[in-house]
């Protein structure tokens, strides 16, 4: 959703922040505000969130069940 945001509304921040997504709020902490820091810990918090999804997921589905010979 970056690529679709960035393209409609910029750099800058949208009225309301409207088209504001996760992944564009880190660019604009990280490069826009000059806060690397709080760019990079919010970056982490996602992938920490999106593996934690991605590994309940696959428990669910059965994906890591082992197969019988």
């Amino acid at each position: 959703m970056f690529g679709e945001t960035y393209t409609m509304f910029g750099s800058a921040a949208s009225p309301g922040d409207i088209g504001l997504t996760m992944v564009s709020y880190i660019y604009l902490e990280g490069f826009n505000y000059a806060r690397l820091g709080m760019g990079s810990a919010i970056g982490v918090a996602l992938f920490v969130i999106i593996m934690v999804v991605n590994i309940i997921q696959l428990c669910a589905t059965g994906t890591f069940k082992k197969e019988k010979n």
